[in-house]
């Protein structure tokens, strides 16, 4: 996996900018191989987008460039979310009921569920109607092809760990902080943005694994975990806010939403409690000391 810090790089410019160039060249391969469902390109080449925004983000404070370099990521991925936003509520309709046997989902007919399914179809041919997905794929390439230009401009200004913890520990503050106001208020907007925070953190401990194996693949895995049930519990959200609860099969399925997400709630913050149990200035010192031993 190419998306890390390696022992051999000369400098973190020249491994920011590997990374970045690396991603990208993914990112157009995807984009560009039509023996993959347009769908799933889209899906794979935003996901590429989000992880570069977490390369840029550890070096943040350092890098003069970030408003540019982020702004030009996150655009061109939200240019590509119309279809994947849509099929989304198709496939998290499909996960309640596969898991319908247990709670109320079984009170779900199969009838209802046929019916809910072909209307969230119709919203997204509608939603997708004057788009050309291979029209956007294509504009997306040629994005990231100027994006791989601009790399090469990339400055950025420390090095060694003083480039990085200025990024990674805001990054990591800002998930830890983000993680207390979910608790305090679990509203759709409160856990959506601790995903987003423990995403950007999970990038950023993704990017120095090699430095601490054994604790940072392990730290990693847990992460992604995290971010899975933030992203599930975010998606049934959205599910239920399309929902009408004076209709009678759409009430049992606002039932058993709110109840798979709850569970999704309750395994998050466990989990999330345990990944956030360091204050920022310790988490700081351990990888320090982590980045020293990839050095040594």
């Amino acid at each position: 996996m190419s998306f890390k810090f390696k022992r051999k790089d000369r400098s973190i410019q020249h491994a920011v900018r590997r990374i970045a160039r690396e991603q990208i060249d993914k990112a157009i391969e995807t984009a560009e191989d039509k023996s993959i469902d347009s769908e799933e390109r889209i899906h794979a080449v935003r996901k590429r987008c989000k992880k570069m925004r977490g390369l840029v983000r550890v070096v943040r404070p350092e890098f003069d460039g970030y408003e540019k370099a982020n702004a030009t990521l996150r655009d061109a991925a939200r240019r590509l979310a119309v279809s994947r936003d849509a099929t989304v509520q198709i496939e998290t309709l499909d996960d309640l009921k596969a898991e319908g046997d247990t709670g109320e989902a079984h009170e779900v007919s199969e009838a209802a569920y046929r019916s809910k399914r072909l209307e969230l179809e119709a919203r997204k041919s509608e939603a997708e109607a004057g788009s050309d997905p291979e029209q956007l794929l294509s504009e997306f390439v040629s994005e990231m092809k100027r994006l791989r230009r601009a790399v090469k401009r990339w400055r950025i200004d420390e090095d060694g760990f003083a480039a990085i913890e200025g990024g990674l520990t805001k990054t990591y503050r800002r998930m830890r902080s983000a993680m207390h106001e979910a608790r305090e208020n679990p509203s759709t907007e409160t856990m959506h943005e601790w995903r987003k925070r423990a995403k950007y953190h999970w990038y950023h401990v993704s990017l120095l694994r090699d430095a601490a194996p054994a604790m940072l693949k392990a730290r990693a895995s847990a992460l992604k975990d995290l971010g899975d049930l933030l992203g599930d519990h975010h998606d049934i959200a959205i599910f239920r806010s399309m929902l009408d609860t004076e209709d009678e099969q759409d009430a049992l399925l606002e039932r058993t939403a709110k109840e798979r997400q709850s569970q999704l709630e309750a395994t998050a913050f466990e989990l999330g409690q345990q990944l956030a149990i360091e204050s920022p200035s310790t988490l700081r010192k351990r990888f320090e000391g982590f980045w020293g031993l990839m050095k040594d």
